[in-house]
């Protein structure tokens, strides 16, 4: 995935369209190669693009933590200004079988207390009927 990093305490989405100081990588899709990226005592904020890789057409269900995921040009879950322990917005949306567009956007802060990097910038997904939930990884997401 590609991926933009911009250091210092951002508190909504929007304060972002102000940053002009962007680092920019590539890193694997899975939570690890991202996380390592971000310290719950260095305040930042991060864009990921890339692609999500559906292997065949259904209903999928998908759980986070960040502040918001997008599947195409549609903002799928928003959990901006909430404390983030757990998430509360999960969302459904059927895809055909292929890739997708796929943005998340994350500020690392604290937010009631809880150290957003705590949860981490983990995106889980399932397919309407699979018993649980998997994790994004490298198999699933590109760039």
């Amino acid at each position: 995935m590609k991926m933009r990093v911009a250091e210092g305490l951002y508190q909504t989405i929007g304060e972002l369209d102000q940053v002009s100081d962007w680092k920019e990588m590539t890193v694997a899709g899975n939570a690890g190669s991202i996380n390592r990226h971000f310290s719950y005592k260095q305040p930042s904020a991060a864009i990921l693009t890339g692609y999500l890789n559906i292997e065949e057409d259904g209903v999928y269900e998908f759980s986070t933590d960040i502040d918001h995921l997008y599947i195409g040009d549609r903002l799928l879950i928003n959990n901006e200004g909430q404390v983030r322990k757990h998430s509360r917005e999960d969302a459904s949306i059927a895809l055909s079988k292929g890739k997708h567009p796929v943005k998340m956007i994350f500020l690392n802060n604290v937010s009631g207390g809880w150290p957003l990097m705590w949860s981490g910038a983990v995106v889980r997904y399932k397919k309407i009927g699979e018993e649980k939930f998997r994790e994004f990884s490298e198999v699933v997401l590109s760039y």
